[in-house]
């Protein structure tokens, strides 16, 4: 798919596999918390941002309680 624009985002462990899937299918550049060997781990959400700005990603979450803490420290974009 060239000619567009390519996301390098970040999932965190609650994050749907199908979500990841389509947007991969997409052309989108999707690494998760499982890909990064971070599941499990009980991250901190600076933990996580850390390793997303590392990484020259974008943090993409359901959980709502992440929101105002992550975006505190940088861009969120998250879907109920």
């Amino acid at each position: 798919m060239s000619g567009h624009n390519v996301a390098r985002i970040y999932t965190n462990e609650n994050f749907p596999q199908q979500a990841v899937e389509h947007l991969r299918f997409l052309g989108q550049d999707v690494e998760t918390s499982h890909d990064a060997g971070n599941s499990g781990r009980a991250m901190s959400d600076e933990a996580v941002l850390d390793y997303a700005i590392r990484h020259q990603r974008v943090v993409v979450t359901l959980t709502t309680e992440d929101d105002e803490r992550i975006g505190k420290c940088g861009v969120v974009a998250s879907f109920p």
